[in-house]
């Protein structure tokens, strides 16, 4: 196994119903790597990270039939597991091809 290969990503998942009540989300994702975390007492105080990959899943999305969540539509940036599976997915399986 190659272990020389580092990758890096997040997910910023919906709140759980018990997280819901007045809670606000301090996280935001402005590309497909970079996520920016406010802090809530102190809203000009910000830090940004950087990752391979950052998905947004918080909002953006309603259930299918299925009670899969899924994009609520084409401008959303609502990344979905199955989404988040295969890009992962195929980064690993490059990344044990070139080792």
């Amino acid at each position: 196994i190659c272990y020389s290969q580092k990758f890096n990503m997040t997910r910023d998942k919906p709140f759980k119903i018990s997280e819901n009540s007045g809670s606000k989300c301090v996280i935001s994702m402005h590309s497909r790597t970079t996520t920016i975390i406010q802090d809530p007492k102190n809203p000009e105080h910000t830090k940004t990270f950087t990752f391979d990959l950052a998905y947004w899943s918080h909002n953006g999305f309603q259930k299918d039939k299925d009670g899969v969540f899924i994009s609520a539509d084409p401008s959303s940036k609502f990344a979905g597991q199955v989404n988040c599976f295969k890009t992962t997915s195929m980064v690993v399986f490059f990344f044990l091809i070139k080792c």
